[in-house]
Parts: structure tokens; sequence; C-alpha cells
């Protein structure tokens, strides 16, 4: 209720209550008049305290609202950020999954391919390896025997 309507109305209340109390013939004991006032008041009273507190709800509620709309929105903005991202990202997975694929054909192929080849070729390194040392030590072995025991 608008604030200044409850004090017209207060008010209204309040004169006819006195008006009733001067009319001839009529007769209102003092205390009825005080106690009738003393309600209107009251109520008056009352009414602005609910008006009052009517009103700081509001407020409390439109800023509480508010505070949701602000939360809502930063967290739609976040939300479409992240489902750019993974559009992107999803696109990006299916691209190099593609080339993931290529590269992994590729190696097993030449890793498959080359396996007899690098076994023959690492054998016959290993042979000459082997010779090479065979003939140091049989070429070296008296002069090195001369040198550590000196006979």
């Amino acid at each position: 209720m608008n604030p200044k309507l409850a004090a017209k109305i207060s008010k209204i209340l309040h004169l006819t209550a006195k008006v009733v109390y001067f009319l001839p013939g009529i007769e209102m004991p003092r205390d009825i008049y005080i106690q009738l006032s003393r309600e209107i008041s009251g109520s008056k009273r009352e009414i602005e305290e609910k008006i009052e507190e009517a009103f700081s709800s509001l407020n409390k509620t439109s800023e509480l609202l508010h505070e949701l709309e602000m939360t809502l929105r930063e967290r739609t903005e976040k939300l479409s950020i992240l489902k750019d991202d993974y559009q992107r990202y999803s696109e990006l997975a299916l691209i190099e999954q593609n080339k993931a694929e290529a590269i992994m054909r590729q190696i097993s192929f030449t890793v498959d391919s080359g396996k007899n080849r690098e076994r023959i070729v690492g054998f016959i390194i290993n042979i000459v390896a082997g010779l090479i040392l065979f003939i140091l030590g049989i070429w070296l072995g008296p002069f090195l025997t001369k040198i550590f025991f000196g006979s």
C-alpha cells in the first residue's frame, strides 16, 4: 500500500472519530475515543512498518535478482567460450588424428621393411669390428706383454 494513501486513510478515520465525538446526541466516552485514536495511530504505524519492510524486501530481492542475472551472464559467456574451444579442438583433433594415422602407417612400413636389412648390416659391422680387434690383438699382443710384464 502506498504510504501517502495509508496516511490519508488514517487521517480520515481520525477526523471521523473526532466528528463523531463532538456530534450532539452521540455520547462517546473519552476513553473509547482515546482507544480508537490509539488503534488508528498504532495501525498506521504497523502499516507504515509493513510497507517499509515490504519495500526493503523488494529492494533486497531486486539486488539479489540483479546479482543472479550477472552471475548467469558470466556463466553463459564462459560456457559459450568453452563451447567454441571444444569445437575448435575437436576439429584439430580430427585433423591431427588423420595426420597421426598417416605418419604411423609410414613409420610401421619403414620399420617393417628395414628390419631384415638392419639386422644384416648390424651383423656385418659386428663381424668387421671383431676381426679388427682380433688382428690388433695378435699384432699388438707381444708388444703389450713386454710393456706390462717387462720381459
